[in-house]
């Protein structure tokens, strides 16, 4: 698939520098500088809603005082709305700035975003928020779910184990949804998750993905393989 870089832009929300890296469904991400990443990919489109599952298993940014940010996640990302505007929700090991409490620092556990996007490409809002209350222990199993709500469905529902976490206001239908492992370090390190029961709901009704895509960056000791085609994968990234 093709692929493009975008210039390096400031957040109005968590004033990052950030890139951009958008193959035709983006790449996200959740902090700053290039990712790299090993991903499953969908291309549905009109979507309502957007699920995975995984255990959690060891992960580690390597991300002591006085570094630059470091981060490694295991998540999913969705296309939501209009020009290229994303949410993200999943776990992460690394640097975490959180707007909404002028949290700036270290977190290990659960985690959602979300951006958008104007007409030519630019990044014009990122936020990106801590979520507390589900397990962050090594071997617990987990399911993270988005769906859109509201009376006019202009709100999209962040979900942990069924529970509604977080809501962010993002008229539109989704699209493009992508899951897997996403650093933006070559000394970050995980074993191996098992993302898995990649579903979407469409017309009202939940589905397991028909098809999808690997995509893995080169030189970066992150492996992304089938569980199960298309629906469950195997993600981890060695440390040099």
């Amino acid at each position: 698939m093709s692929k493009k870089s975008l210039p390096f832009v400031t957040t109005l929300a968590a004033a990052l520098v950030l890139c951009v890296s958008s193959p035709a469904s983006a790449v996200r991400f959740h902090s700053s500088s290039a990712s790299k990443y090993g991903i499953a990919r969908n291309s549905q489109t009109n979507l309502e809603g957007a699920l995975f599952k995984a255990t959690i298993n060891t992960i580690n940014a390597y991300n002591s005082p006085g570094t630059s940010p470091k981060f490694i996640n295991h998540e999913m990302w969705l296309l939501k709305g209009v020009n290229q505007n994303w949410i993200e929700l999943g776990f992460t090991d690394g640097t975490f700035t959180e707007a909404s409490t002028g949290f700036q620092g270290y977190h290990y556990g659960h985690f959602a975003a979300e951006a958008d996007m104007d007409n030519n490409g630019n990044l014009t809002y990122y936020v990106e928020d801590r979520i507390f209350g589900p397990s962050t222990e090594r071997n617990s199993t987990h399911q993270w779910h988005m769906q859109r709500e509201g009376i006019n469905k202009d709100n999209w529902a962040l979900y942990i184990n069924g529970v509604k976490r977080i809501v962010y206001y993002a008229p539109g239908p989704g699209k493009a949804p992508d899951v897997g492992l996403e650093t933006n370090t070559l000394y970050s390190a995980s074993l191996d998750w098992n993302e898995r029961s990649f579903q979407y709901n469409h017309a009202g009704a939940w589905r397991f993905w028909g098809s999808g895509q690997l995509s893995v960056s080169s030189g970066a000791g992150i492996k992304a393989i089938w569980d199960v085609y298309p629906t469950s994968i195997f993600t981890s990234k060695a440390s040099p």
